[in-house]
């Protein structure tokens, strides 16, 4: 399967149209050939192989949109480079004018050190995924509106600000708080140049907690317009999110990224999908995704959770990943409940 041009590269989502290095022994990339039939389904498995052995790195992990029937019919199973996570994005027109369902496909392979790490905590993060959803099935009857207005409440009674920086204000931050977002996203290996970079990037979307004109909790989303063989597919990844450590436990992850993910709903009507690869070994996260009606991503099969193993360092250690997501028909809904309210942040 061809890769199609344009080439480019995105500070956050990665490689766009082909698959480089990417620093701490990985090759990642997000293809962008829409893959339509069983033989584009075959020439990928092949390319995939192939990427999977080439020398310096110890993770290939690639996106790419495939057409829902064929996951369902099971049309990589048995490939070298297995699918780790499966997100529905939702219809997309196909090159002869028909709407059809896609999904958005994580395929990864870990070798070496990676590879040893994954085959030890996969079963132990697969049930503290089913113990945050068990603790958290008392929400799903409540509406969306409500969920997000109860989490960003919780810390604004401690005293915090939620906000969200317009693209002036995130541009012209005060030296401070650009110090302070230097710590907080330091655990993801960013340097002052990248958060400056994230700062003045249009694309990027910044939500804040503050106090004391000192900002202790954020989270961050990057757009990105993916040019397909079909034209246009709008994603949004929630690319960080990070507490200062003397601020935790006072309900601010909740709020920030419920704040973020508000906005989105409410301003970005196009989104495809907004997701994000949420750090497996902090439960509370998960719980406040399944509080805001994010959907987990599905393994292969479809009979479990969509985990990316050894997929991340945070630190100096490697992390998995759950990838969790709201797609365009969640959005729209959480943008009905939050309309009809006047809900406004």
């Amino acid at each position: 399967m061809a890769i199609r041009k344009p080439q480019y590269s995105h500070d956050e989502i990665g490689p766009i149209g082909q698959i480089l290095d990417s620093g701490v022994e990985k090759r990642r990339g997000f293809l962008t050939d829409l893959v339509t039939t069983r033989r584009d389904a075959a020439n990928l498995a092949d390319m995939l192989e192939a990427q999977s052995m080439t020398a310096g790195h110890t993770r290939l992990t690639v996106r790419a949109l495939v057409r829902q029937d064929l996951m369902d019919a099971g049309i990589f199973s048995g490939a070298p480079v297995r699918v780790e996570a499966r997100t529905t994005v939702g219809a997309i027109n196909s090159q002869n004018g028909d709407y059809l369902p896609y999904e958005m496909v994580y395929f990864g392979k870990n070798k070496g050190i990676r590879a040893s790490f994954e085959d030890s905590d996969m079963a132990r993060h697969t049930a503290m995924v089913d113990a945050a959803r068990e603790r958290c099935e008392l929400y799903a009857a409540i509406n969306y509106d409500l969920n997000y207005r109860l989490m960003i409440r919780a810390a604004v009674r401690k005293g915090y600000r939620i906000w969200i920086p317009s693209p002036q204000e995130k541009q012209s931050l005060p030296q401070s708080n650009v110090t302070d977002l230097i710590s907080l996203l330091s655990v993801f290996h960013y340097e002052e140049e990248d958060v400056r970079r994230m700062l003045a990037r249009e694309s990027s979307l910044l939500s804040v907690a503050s106090i004391a004109g000192r900002v202790v909790g954020m989270a961050a989303a990057d757009r990105v317009d993916i040019e397909t063989s079909a034209g246009v597919v709008p994603i949004m990844e929630i690319v960080g999110a990070s507490v200062n450590v003397d601020h935790r436990r006072n309900r601010i992850y909740g709020a920030v990224s419920s704040a973020l993910i508000n906005h989105v709903a409410i301003s970005s009507t196009d989104i495809a999908i907004l997701y994000s690869e949420t750090n497996l070994e902090h439960p509370t996260l998960m719980e406040v995704a399944a509080v805001q009606h994010r959907q987990f991503a599905r393994s292969e099969s479809g009979d479990g959770y969509g985990i990316l193993p050894a997929h991340a360092t945070i630190g100096e250690s490697f992390k998995d990943s759950i990838v969790t997501y709201l797609n365009r028909e969640h959005l729209t809904r959480m943008r009905i409940h939050m309309l009809a309210r006047g809900h406004r942040l």
